[in-house]
């Protein structure tokens, strides 16, 4: 044999062992489990969360470990179930991580993440399925509100300054700042270059802004946090409008106002449901029903919660997740309940005619700010949905 062939021979062998070596680990990658998937988070109570995940059963054997972690991998606990129970606390938000180690070494990692509700009096919070913390810079995001001028076309946010008021709405009123919506009111003494006044006296600007197009609720805890402006005059709110206001009309559609203030009465929080007494018309068919409730402290000072509870045929008001009125379809003066279809959320802050409204006569005042933290609406007792668009 020369020395050409030799060396030839000897590279074959070389290849052909370099084969067979890989061999194995071909097969081996072949039989390598998928990831695992987190199939559903479900937040049973702000204290209780159950998180279901699916295993490759076709190459379990090769499944040597799983783990799971609830603070984004800072520790982790060994499983064998594929139906994992949590001891949460309310009102978190957890990095939720599955952690898969194959026979081979191979280790695949998913992850979720998921908050839990706050401990409501009388209800079960569960899964948050929406919300708002305006963090999107200095407006407010256009998927979710639409600032309005005045103007009572039902398309227009159902319809604005009504009763009078004595306000311009603008959008120019409505900022973000710090994680936080703000309304300014400001007293004016001539009339801005836009917009339009729909009372006798319209003597400030201000705002409003609502979910109408954007986004519609059904049933869940809906809750914001707000500090009230301050100065008489101010009727800030937090309300909402049955979506069907477009077609059907007010008050057919339904109004619950969750949180409504009189800058005049300071210390008061109230809330009502417009309702009506036919299946169609505006306005001699309109009733409402009412509750309020008194801090030991002007609103203004500080921020509060307002929330609602609304499930099937009830809806019950809340004060800093203390509940101080509800209404129910049998409670009622109507046959006509609006309470069980989509609503739309709605902020402002009017301003009462000169003679006086809701918020009181005008007081002596600049500028008064209305500052809304975050809008959440979880489900509730098994009950909730969010629609888009």
């Amino acid at each position: 044999m020369t020395e050409g062939a030799a060396m030839r021979k000897i590279i074959s062998l070389l290849v052909l062992s370099f084969v067979l070596i890989q061999l194995p680990q071909e097969v081996s990658a072949a039989t390598q489990p998928k990831a695992p998937q987190i199939v559903r988070v479900d937040v049973t109570s702000p204290t209780k969360v159950t998180v279901t995940i699916k295993l490759d059963t076709a190459h379990i054997k090769s499944i040597k470990s799983i783990q799971y972690s609830i603070d984004a991998g800072r520790s982790w606990k060994s499983t064998t179930k594929t139906s994992i129970i949590l001891t949460t606390r309310p009102e978190t938000t957890y990095a939720f991580q599955i952690a898969q180690q194959s026979t081979s070494g191979k280790r695949s990692v998913v992850k979720r993440t998921f908050s839990t509700g706050p401990v409501l009096p009388g209800f079960t919070v569960q899964q948050l399925m929406w919300s708002d913390e305006f963090n999107s810079g200095a407006t407010l995001s256009d998927k979710n509100w639409v600032s309005r001028y005045c103007g009572q076309s039902a398309a227009n946010g159902g319809g604005t300054c009504y009763n009078n008021e004595s306000q311009y709405f603008l959008p120019s009123a409505i900022s973000v700042h710090n994680g936080s919506a703000v309304i300014t009111t400001t007293r004016i003494n001539s009339r801005p270059p836009t917009g339009t006044c729909l009372g006798a006296d319209c003597a400030y600007t201000s705002g409003r802004f609502d979910t109408l197009g954007k986004v519609s609720f059904q049933y869940g805890y809906i809750e914001a946090r707000i500090q009230m402006p301050a100065g008489e005059g101010n009727w800030p709110a937090f309300w909402m409008m049955g979506t069907d206001i477009v077609t059907s009309g007010w008050p057919v559609s339904g109004e619950m106002d969750i949180a409504e203030q009189g800058g005049y009465i300071p210390i008061r929080n109230s809330a009502a449901l417009h309702y009506s007494t036919t299946a169609s018309g505006c306005c001699d068919n309109h009733l409402y029903d009412s509750g309020e409730i008194y801090h030991n402290q002007p609103l203004s000072d500080d921020f509060h919660t307002y929330g609602i509870a609304w499930t099937e045929d009830q809806m019950t008001l809340y004060f800093d997740r203390v509940a101080f009125w509800s209404i129910s379809k049998s409670r009622i003066r109507s046959e006509y309940w609006p309470g069980n279809k989509p609503y739309f959320l709605i902020f402002d802050n009017a301003i009462g005619p000169r003679s006086g409204g809701f918020g009181g006569l005008w007081g002596d005042w600049a500028v008064a700010r209305m500052t809304i933290d975050y809008v959440r609406a979880y489900r509730v007792n098994k009950q909730g949905s969010v629609y888009l668009g």
